[in-house]
């Protein structure tokens, strides 16, 4: 791994080496001579004479200026450079990320606005205690919905959120299936205006179905029943929602 010095260090090390050797060659002019003439040849080729008078008691004087400014020095610092990975975990650390805070269940919490009478059906443990509920897949749900298909004959409901909530998490599966092959699309929409759609069937395992909804105000979830389907019944279980 390279090492690299900072500019101050580096102005640090030579004003050291500078000062080491003006040390030297006071200390020369000292042991020979106490009246010094110095000359300096000019530009114009005339030299410039500069008498040092009394020289031991300017060097002792100059001396101690150099001894002083020598204790001043620090050694460089060498600086190690960044890896990517330290590089990558101190963005990490600055970026902060926040999490969405459960409100409640989504029956409990908001407003139903519209709903297909007689095939659609809202679940609170709230409301029944424990005395209304649906399975899907040998697992109890006491709170969600469930929405009934038949062939021709669609469900649906709407939620009015206002643009107050972020997003809203449950279980979807399918709660039963007398007759046909029982596949129905799922869609939704946001304002009125259609999500991509999902085929629901009657074998499929329960999963997690997480609805973004920030700056939504109105959810519309509808089930279509598919050119075969009977009659099917399809839930959302534990569905709650968060700001």
């Amino acid at each position: 791994m390279k090492k690299r010095w900072s500019t101050l260090d580096t102005v640090l090390s030579i004003l050291a080496s500078v000062l080491g050797i003006l040390s030297v060659v006071f200390g020369v002019l000292y042991n020979n001579a106490k009246n010094v003439t110095v000359e300096i040849e000019q530009a114009d080729g005339k030299p410039l004479e500069i008498k040092v008078v009394d020289f031991p008691e300017k060097y002792n004087e100059l001396l101690s200026k150099i001894e002083f400014l020598e204790s001043k020095i620090e050694e460089p610092t060498i600086r190690e450079p960044e890896t990517s990975s330290e590089t990558q975990a101190s963005s990490q650390t600055s970026t902060s990320t926040t999490d969405p805070i459960l409100v409640g269940y989504l029956i409990d919490v908001v407003s139903q606005k519209d709903w297909e009478k007689g095939r659609y059906l809202p679940r609170s443990s709230k409301e029944s205690g424990k005395t209304d509920y649906f399975e899907m897949k040998g697992k109890t749900f006491y709170d969600g919905c469930t929405w009934d298909v038949s062939y021709g004959c669609d469900s649906y409901s709407v939620y009015t959120l206002n643009g107050n909530y972020t997003e809203i998490s449950g279980t979807l599966g399918c709660v039963s299936s007398s007759s046909g092959d029982g596949s129905v699309r799922l869609l939704y929409f946001f304002d009125e205006v259609l999500q991509p759609e999902m085929e629901l069937k009657p074998d499929m395992k329960n999963r997690p179905w997480v609805i973004k909804v920030a700056g939504v105000h109105e959810l519309k979830i509808k089930l279509v029943s598919g050119a075969h389907a009977t009659y099917a019944t399809y839930g959302y279980g534990d569905v709650t929602i968060y700001k």
